[in-house]
């Protein structure tokens, strides 16, 4: 929600979600339940896994030292129809940027031919999370009733507002009318229909590879962010042309984790498709030569820091100022 999409020449701005309950999207369909779940993360362990309850807990290693967070699951976004205006220029647009998803790798530790060098391992029921935190990092406001959703200008507990009412009530994001002929959403006289400060997100499991290099100089066990993020991209674009197949099938991530009290920055590539097509297992079997063609890639030539020879492609753009 916040993003615009151009259908049949017009420019619509997503305003809210399809909830589960509105399948078949009518006022009479089958109301299923909406379920709101919560996805934690271990800062000892570094584990992250979801759960349908809240979580006193981490379920691996059993601390109490998790960060816990509710999201909702949408089954698909909409846009107000009433508000359909020819695409302009000058229309106000709303960035919401996308967030590094949160990534377990489970499984028993390989060293590199060189041990020095460090480990990886290969999980073919990893775990990816993907979420939005909405524009302003607040989370999002959703109506249980409607759909209706915005991100957050700040956390309800500090009295910020419903980013989309007026007076306490807002229309309902469909079409259609209720029996008293109000297109008001009943949501907004009821206390709990809209959750606030809520992510986004969905998890999968798909097939995960988690390195792990050390720093000639062990006690600088934390690589850089763009240490670790050049050589994540550029795995990836190797590990691509080497299966013969798209970068985009592959997904990429850096990852703070503790493990046994020690703070690393890990580097993760995944299968983009849920369930796996075993592209990142690969990278198992060739480790070694993997990274004799990265660092070819990385010795490029042609720019000072990244360019499209290299490391800057559609997916990568964002990260510019972490690629070198």
């Amino acid at each position: 929600p916040g993003n615009q999409v151009v259908i049949d020449g017009l420019s619509y701005t997503s305003e809210g979600l399809t909830l589960n309950w509105q399948i078949p999207h009518n006022d009479e369909g089958v109301r299923e339940i909406q379920a709101l779940r919560h996805v934690w993360r271990c800062n000892d362990c570094g584990d992250v896994r979801t759960s349908s309850i809240w979580q006193e807990q981490c379920s691996v290693c059993t601390s109490e030292e998790i960060e816990q967070k509710t999201y909702i699951e949408p089954s698909g976004f909409a846009v107000d129809i009433r508000r359909g205006q020819p695409n302009s220029l000058d229309n106000e647009r709303v960035y919401v940027p996308p967030t590094k998803p949160r990534i377990t790798c489970k499984g028993d530790w390989i060293a590199m031919p060189n041990p020095t060098v460090g480990c990886f391992r290969y999980d073919p029921d990893g775990r990816v999370f993907h979420h939005s935190v909405g524009a302003t990092e607040y989370g999002f406001a959703v109506c249980l009733q409607c759909g209706r959703a915005a991100s957050e200008i700040g956390w309800a507990s500090d009295g910020a507002q419903v980013p989309f009412t007026i007076d306490g009530q807002h229309t309902r994001l469909r079409t259609g009318r209720k029996d008293d002929g109000s297109h008001i959403c009943p949501g907004s006289d009821k206390e709990f229909s809209i959750k606030r400060n809520i992510w986004l997100g969905g998890e999968k499991l798909t097939d995960v590879v988690q390195l792990r290099l050390q720093h000639p100089n062990p006690t600088k066990r934390l690589m850089s962010e763009t240490v670790a993020t050049s050589l994540a991209v550029s795995l990836r674009i190797v590990l691509a042309r080497q299966l013969g197949i798209q970068t985009r099938e592959l997904g990429w991530s850096v990852q703070n984790v503790k493990d046994q009290g020690v703070n690393y920055r890990d580097i993760y590539l995944f299968d983009a498709a849920a369930g796996g097509a075993g592209y990142s297992g690969a990278a198992a079997n060739c480790i070694e030569e993997l990274i004799k063609e990265c660092r070819k890639l990385l010795d490029c030539g042609r720019c000072d820091t990244a360019c499209q020879s290299c490391l800057v492609d559609f997916d990568t753009q964002r990260n510019v100022e972490q690629l070198n």
